[in-house]
Protein backbone atom coordinates (compact mmCIF):
# COMPACT_ATOMS: atom_id res chain seq x y z
CA UNK A 1 0.00 0.00 0.00
CA UNK A 2 2.90 2.43 0.97
CA UNK A 3 4.48 1.72 -2.01
CA UNK A 4 1.26 2.56 -4.66
CA UNK A 5 1.44 5.71 -2.18
CA UNK A 6 4.74 6.98 -3.06
CA UNK A 7 4.62 5.62 -6.74
CA UNK A 8 1.19 8.19 -7.29
CA UNK A 9 3.06 10.74 -5.22
CA UNK A 10 6.36 10.27 -7.55
CA UNK A 11 4.31 10.35 -10.45
CA UNK A 12 2.00 13.28 -9.84
CA UNK A 13 5.15 15.81 -9.40
CA UNK A 14 6.88 14.57 -12.31
CA UNK A 15 4.34 15.35 -14.50
CA UNK A 16 3.85 18.82 -13.20
CA UNK A 17 7.95 18.80 -13.48
CA UNK A 18 7.29 18.39 -16.70
CA UNK A 19 4.59 20.69 -17.23
CA UNK A 20 6.62 23.18 -15.63
CA UNK A 21 9.26 22.68 -18.12
CA UNK A 22 7.08 22.96 -20.98
CA UNK A 23 5.33 26.04 -19.94
CA UNK A 24 9.21 27.75 -19.04
CA UNK A 25 10.19 26.62 -23.55
CA UNK A 26 7.21 28.93 -24.66
CA UNK A 27 8.52 31.71 -22.37
CA UNK A 28 12.27 31.21 -23.21
CA UNK A 29 11.01 31.03 -27.02
CA UNK A 30 9.49 34.65 -26.33
CA UNK A 31 12.29 36.41 -24.42
CA UNK A 32 15.56 34.84 -26.26
CA UNK A 33 15.23 36.75 -29.64
CA UNK A 34 14.59 39.88 -27.29
CA UNK A 35 18.53 39.69 -25.65
CA UNK A 36 18.35 37.72 -22.54
CA UNK A 37 20.88 35.41 -22.17
CA UNK A 38 19.48 32.83 -19.61
CA UNK A 39 16.66 31.91 -17.87
CA UNK A 40 15.57 30.51 -14.26
CA UNK A 41 12.24 29.52 -13.23
CA UNK A 42 11.48 30.46 -9.30
CA UNK A 43 7.83 29.39 -9.31
CA UNK A 44 5.36 27.23 -11.69
CA UNK A 45 1.71 26.83 -10.02
CA UNK A 46 -1.19 25.11 -11.77
CA UNK A 47 -4.06 26.69 -11.20
CA UNK A 48 -6.70 24.98 -8.71
CA UNK A 49 -9.69 25.86 -10.52
CA UNK A 50 -8.56 25.24 -14.19
CA UNK A 51 -5.33 22.78 -14.87
CA UNK A 52 -4.90 23.93 -18.25
CA UNK A 53 -3.36 27.65 -16.43
CA UNK A 54 -0.61 28.23 -14.45
CA UNK A 55 1.69 31.03 -13.11
CA UNK A 56 5.16 30.89 -13.76
CA UNK A 57 7.72 33.29 -12.59
CA UNK A 58 10.98 33.75 -13.27
CA UNK A 59 14.62 35.41 -13.13
CA UNK A 60 15.77 36.78 -16.56
CA UNK A 61 19.65 37.61 -17.41
CA UNK A 62 19.85 40.14 -19.77
CA UNK A 63 22.53 40.71 -22.66
CA UNK A 64 24.10 44.03 -21.01
CA UNK A 65 25.23 45.69 -17.97
CA UNK A 66 24.47 48.95 -15.79
CA UNK A 67 27.56 51.09 -15.70
CA UNK A 68 29.22 49.13 -12.75
CA UNK A 69 29.14 46.44 -15.34
CA UNK A 70 27.09 44.53 -13.33
CA UNK A 71 24.86 42.23 -15.64
CA UNK A 72 21.23 43.14 -15.42
CA UNK A 73 18.49 40.46 -13.85
CA UNK A 74 14.44 41.02 -14.05
CA UNK A 75 11.85 38.91 -12.34
CA UNK A 76 9.38 38.65 -14.52
CA UNK A 77 5.74 36.95 -13.71
CA UNK A 78 3.32 35.06 -16.52
CA UNK A 79 -0.18 33.36 -16.57
CA UNK A 80 0.63 30.50 -19.10
CA UNK A 81 -2.02 28.32 -20.71
CA UNK A 82 -2.00 24.98 -22.31
CA UNK A 83 -2.85 24.26 -25.76
CA UNK A 84 -2.15 20.33 -26.33
CA UNK A 85 0.82 19.28 -25.05
CA UNK A 86 2.45 23.11 -25.18
CA UNK A 87 2.01 26.05 -23.17
CA UNK A 88 1.52 29.14 -24.56
CA UNK A 89 1.05 33.27 -22.96
CA UNK A 90 -1.60 34.21 -22.15
CA UNK A 91 -0.96 37.32 -19.56
CA UNK A 92 2.48 39.42 -19.88
CA UNK A 93 3.63 41.57 -16.95
CA UNK A 94 1.90 40.12 -14.21
CA UNK A 95 3.32 40.78 -10.55
CA UNK A 96 6.35 38.70 -9.97
CA UNK A 97 6.60 36.24 -6.94
CA UNK A 98 8.06 33.07 -5.57
CA UNK A 99 5.09 32.19 -2.93
CA UNK A 100 2.72 29.88 -3.97
CA UNK A 101 -0.06 31.35 -2.24
CA UNK A 102 0.30 34.67 -3.60
CA UNK A 103 0.52 33.15 -7.38
CA UNK A 104 -2.70 31.34 -6.67
CA UNK A 105 -4.21 34.97 -5.66
CA UNK A 106 -2.64 36.03 -9.11
CA UNK A 107 -4.54 33.47 -11.06
CA UNK A 108 -7.54 34.38 -9.34
CA UNK A 109 -7.10 37.89 -10.71
CA UNK A 110 -5.42 39.71 -7.63
CA UNK A 111 -2.80 42.59 -8.13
Amino acid sequence: MLVAVVAAAFLALSGCDTQAKRAMESVDRELKPMGVQKTEMSLFVPDPAASDRAYLSLIATWNFANSAGQIQKENLGYIVKKDGDAWQIEKRGIKYTDDKDRAIGLLKGGK
